[in-house]
């Protein structure tokens, strides 16, 4: 017996209760200093929220340092690959309007540059291991391994994933500032029980709600087959260094968003602001900081939708303040994918597997 009916879940009934503790991460010996006793001096402390419906927030995930570096080396691969794609006379991706906003084109000072951008530009998405298909949310055969670069940030997980659930597929994203994705539930049977997305660059808010049954509808309509359609474009796979594996850039599908429309958004969010009666509406918006690991399991990965909003501002939950997004964002994106799996979670309503057992 599968449960597919929505009356029958077992909601968690205060979803956003959360505990907070700080984790010690020390140094590592290549970079600490040694103390006279033998151990290592210095590290950081991370602030973990853990919250009943399965959502963990791990805020100053890496150390300052690390983060950088991080950041540095995520900026360098989309520049090489923006780069080898104008040269080799490829479809410039980074010019294709989309879901971002507007963006000015004054001359950034800055001694790092970014990936180029024109007025209106979509995300851009760089895959290694399995290829994540933004028009399924299923995922496709890639040929190109996950980098060492990113097995280390992978390792430093297990503090919070068990070894049974190591992922072996990450997403690398640049979003222009202002730009978003559109609320979904990645596939069940596809990707383990642990989304995971850590933030880099610009600050903003990831929004979540309870799915409903017409998010079921919208998932398993034809397009959210495996081996459907997509819109996801490739461009020329290209090494990051000489002795690196290659990566492959796209643009991942996404809604128009024009300036007036961020407009609008940015308009009836201030006005809300302060007037909103209480509801039961499960809205729910959480700020992702920079260095923070947002790590989605049970209920909220499997029966809430999770997205980012396009506009150019967002509320700070502490202060009820608009706060403008002011810089670019990256992010990684991290799934253990299974083309065979099978899901017997408890949220059959939007499960792949459970559907199609109750069809049969």
């Amino acid at each position: 017996m599968v449960n597919t009916k929505i009356e029958d879940i077992k909601w968690v009934q205060k979803p956003w209760d959360h505990t907070s503790r700080i984790n010690h991460i020390p140094l590592s010996s290549t970079r600490g200093k040694l103390a006279s006793d033998g151990s290592i001096e210095g590290g950081h402390n991370q602030e973990i929220l853990e919250f009943e419906n399965g959502l963990i927030l791990i805020n100053d995930f890496l150390s300052n340092e690390e983060y950088d570096e991080l950041l540095e080396k995520i900026k360098d691969e989309f520049i090489v690959l923006k780069e080898g794609e104008e040269s080799s006379l490829k479809p410039t991706l980074s010019s294709d309007s989309g879901g971002g906003g507007e963006k000015n084109d004054k001359d950034n000072s800055s001694n790092h540059q970014t990936p180029k951008k024109s007025k209106s530009i979509r995300r851009q998405a760089i895959h290694y291991g399995p290829k994540y298909d933004y028009t399924t949310n299923h995922a496709s055969p890639n040929s190109i391994p996950v980098p060492k670069y990113i097995e280390d940030i992978i390792d430093k997980m297990i503090i919070i994933i068990p070894k049974n659930n190591r992922v072996n597929q990450a997403t690398i994203q640049f979003y222009p500032t202002g730009s978003g994705i559109p609320p979904h539930i990645d596939t069940h049977s596809c990707f383990d029980e642990y989304i995971i997305s850590f933030s880099l660059g610009g600050k903003v808010n990831m929004s979540f709600q309870k799915a409903t049954p017409v998010i079921a509808q919208k998932m398993f309509a034809p397009r959210r087959c495996l081996g459907g359609p997509t819109t996801s474009t490739s461009a020329s796979s290209l090494s990051t260094t000489p002795s690196a594996s290659a990566t492959s850039l796209s643009v991942p599908s996404t809604n128009s968003s024009s300036s007036s429309s961020s407009s609008v958004q940015d308009q009836a969010l201030e006005k809300d602001m302060h007037s909103k009666p209480e509801s039961e509406s499960s809205y729910h918006e959480i700020p992702l900081k920079p260095n923070s690991l947002c790590i989605m399991a049970k209920e909220i990965r499997y029966a809430w939708t999770h997205g980012i909003k396009s506009r150019s501002t967002d509320v700070n939950p502490i202060t009820n303040q608009i706060e403008k997004r002011l810089d670019d964002r990256y992010s990684i994106t991290f799934r253990k994918v299974d083309f065979d799996g099978k899901c017997n979670c408890d949220y059959g309503v939007w499960c792949d597997s459970q559907q199609k057992k109750d069809g049969e």
